[in-house]
């Protein structure tokens, strides 16, 4: 089966192989500009630290030169630490989840082709669209890859996911997305071989990622003010290509900021009775879509 990789908001394509080569080295790489979790965590004692991390996001798993100065240096030192994954090591978990299930699910014969797109991550996960075409279909069937950051995510993938199942078995109405497995890949890396978890989740077709605007509050309050965007697409620094300057995008309707508020109310309350996790408008846990809102991570 030919697996063809795909990044950013433009789709471009990154490569096409089997998938039993997939590249661990790109000669022109994209990067995760999002810190991972784990890396965070570490970072936040450290004054001006996050600032290493717009300058040196895309550097980090170069291979080191005599010329790189004292940040870099510690930030590739604690990104080893925390085992952050890089962008081609996560392109690799996903081809690798998709191999088995294909494996488990199909039949040789039965593929054609399939696609990874990286269309977006967060914190815990890189989130891959992957489109699978069958020999007899028409259309490709698509569903969502997560794959965790670093190992500091790996059980918070996990537990948010398994959360999120909880929810809807106890309220099938709820609009959170549907979690449709939960699993680890090998990931070997020389002599060292580590487990990362990868989900499996429903795709929600043209969904616009939400960020609350004019309150520091992102779980709570429901007023006129807190003006929600629908973010299309994220704009990026070009001296500092991990720092996010703007976004392309629209604001909700007064109707869309309505359903949206209750939709995050609703999955709030039903995860009051014993489950530690919330809905998190700016950490991307929520996006609107044709149908309306989804909860597609909880925080």
């Amino acid at each position: 089966m030919i697996v063809d990789i795909r990044w950013g908001p433009d789709s471009a394509v990154l490569n096409a192989e089997s998938e039993s080569k997939i590249p661990m080295d790109f000669r022109k790489r994209p990067f995760h500009g999002v810190i991972s979790y784990g890396l965070r965590d570490e970072l936040k004692g450290l004054p001006e630290s996050f600032q290493w991390w717009h300058r040196y996001a895309h550097m980090i798993d170069q291979p080191p030169t005599p010329d790189d100065d004292g940040e870099l240096r510690v930030l590739r030192h604690l990104a080893r630490q925390r085992g952050v994954l890089s962008f081609s090591e996560s392109a690799a978990c996903a081809a690798l989840s998709l191999r088995s299930l294909r494996a488990a699910e199909w039949s040789e014969d039965e593929l054609d082709s399939a696609e990874l797109w990286n269309i977006k991550e967060g914190h815990v996960s890189s989130v891959w669209l992957v489109s699978v075409r069958h020999t007899d279909a028409a259309t490709p069937t698509p569903f969502i890859l997560n794959v965790a950051r670093d190992r500091d995510a790996g059980p918070v993938l996990e537990y948010t996911s398994q959360a999120m199942r909880m929810l809807v078995d106890r309220q099938p109405e709820l609009p959170i997305a549907e979690v449709l497995d939960i699993a680890t890949v090998s990931l070997t890396d020389g002599t060292r071989t580590r487990e990362v978890v990868v989900t499996r989740n429903e795709y929600i077709s043209r969904a616009l990622e939400a960020h609350l605007i004019g309150s520091a509050d992102v779980t709570r309050a429901r007023s006129s003010d807190q003006q929600i965007v629908l973010i299309e697409r994220f704009r990026t620094s070009s001296e500092h290509p991990a720092q996010i300057i703007g976004v392309h995008g629209r604001y909700a309707s007064q109707e869309e900021r309505d359903r949206m508020y209750q939709a995050v109310h609703d999955v709030t309350a039903a995860a009051s009775s014993g489950l530690p996790y919330r809905v998190n408008i700016n950490h991307g846990d929520l996006v609107w879509a044709p149908d309306g809102p989804a909860v597609v991570a909880l925080s």
